[in-house]
């Protein structure tokens, strides 16, 4: 299914670049979104839409008090977490449920970021950064498990989608300002550390070793998601009527939000961020988005995205976003990601491998249209009855 939308518009500069420090700016615009919508990619899956809590307060990197929301039948929680907000509702009359069950996710996400956070240099994923060169690193069984999780969706991806971009994210400046484009040479010395068949995984030591001092790992595209399934599940075990998890646009639900069976979501207009283009229903299952539009640094009179084709070492161009719904959050945020960078061909053998995945991408035609189409297993069957 193709749809074109209108002519590409430019910035009204109304975007933020997402570096650490400036992230209060990010989060004080977003608390608007969250009236009815949930917002999704930071922006682009614009949310659920049967909840019309709003927070009253805005949830800042320095407090440590959660943003709590209770009804008779819900609870809604809002905390910042891993480098973005965490919104969460709990639908159940059982309070001691849907505290406990709050509870519950929110010690399994700090455990995540403290595993995973590349900038903490007591985390795991930065001690292995730090080590691997020197000699084999030693993984605890959830770090492996992680990784093992990051080495599947490489090659499901055909490569593209790659945990060792870290050098690549460095030299573009998405961790530090950079004043200029990167040369075609500073691009190429990149890319000698960039590949996760260059790097030595041993199965039965559950080690990792970098053969030489460069390469380093980003769980960023990964962790999320996989933090979000984790939650889930430690959720679902006080057997609550229904749950909602949004942690920095990786959703997932469960149950119901009574009196409705199954939830909606909005997938945003990627130019203009109050609208959307088209609402879709879940029921127990996840969605994750891929966007260029909030997240990139501008270098010049251009902007990039913070989404690399590690094939080239350059940020993907011509793709505004790309949502993808199943029943994994992991899966979610790997499939969206990978298919960012690898495109319609890959998103039509995403769907031939997994029945039940939907795709949702925006892209931009050569005469800078967007460009909106839906991949499915309905729509592959459709093309095979035309032929």
């Amino acid at each position: 299914m193709e749809k074109k939308i209108q002519n590409c518009q430019t910035c009204d500069g109304d975007c933020e670049n997402c570096y650490p420090e400036d992230f209060q700016k990010v989060l004080s615009k977003k608390q608007s979104f969250l009236i009815l919508l949930v917002i999704a990619i930071i922006g682009t899956v614009i949310g659920y839409l049967q909840s019309k809590q709003e927070p009253k307060t805005a949830m800042t990197k320095e407090e440590t008090k959660l943003v709590s929301e209770s009804t008779a039948e819900s609870l809604h929680q809002q905390f910042f977490i891993m480098g973005t907000i965490f919104d969460c509702t709990f639908f159940d009359k059982d309070v001691a449920k849907r505290e406990n069950a709050r509870n519950a996710v929110l010690a399994e996400l700090k455990r995540i970021e403290t595993l995973c956070n590349i900038f903490d240099n007591k985390s795991e994923i930065y001690q292995l950064n730090s080590q691997a060169h020197v000699k084999p690193f030693k993984c605890s069984n959830e770090l492996w498990e992680i990784l093992q999780k990051s080495r599947w969706a490489y090659e499901i991806s055909d490569g593209n989608f790659d945990i060792s971009a870290k050098v690549l994210m460095d030299l573009w400046g998405f961790y530090r300002k950079q004043d200029k484009v990167p040369s075609d040479k500073e691009i190429a010395d990149a890319l000698k550390f960039v590949g996760l068949e260059k790097v030595v995984f041993d199965d039965q030591a559950k080690t990792v070793f970098f053969s030489e001092k460069g390469f380093a790992f980003d769980l960023g595209g990964i962790a999320k998601g996989i933090a979000v399934d984790k939650a889930m599940k430690s959720a679902e075990k006080f057997n609550l009527d229904g749950i909602l998890i949004n942690l920095g646009g990786n959703i997932s639900c469960y149950g119901k939000t009574p009196p409705y069976d199954n939830y909606s979501v909005a997938i945003r207009n990627p130019l203009k961020k109050d609208d959307f283009a088209k609402v879709i229903t879940l029921s127990n299952e996840s969605v994750a988005t891929s966007g260029n539009y909030e997240r990139f640094v501008k270098i010049g009179d251009k902007t990039y995205s913070h989404i690399m084709n590690v094939k080239n070492g350059r940020p993907v161009e011509n793709v505004l976003s790309v949502t993808v719904v199943t029943k994994s959050a992991g899966d979610a945020d790997i499939f969206s990601t990978a298919t960012f960078i690898g495109g319609e061909e890959y998103a039509k053998k995403l769907v031939s491998l997994y029945p039940d995945l939907r795709i949702y991408a925006f892209t931009l035609d050569k005469e800078k249209n967007v460009v909106y189409k839906e991949f499915n297993n309905e729509t592959i069957k459709n093309k095979e009855v035309q032929k």
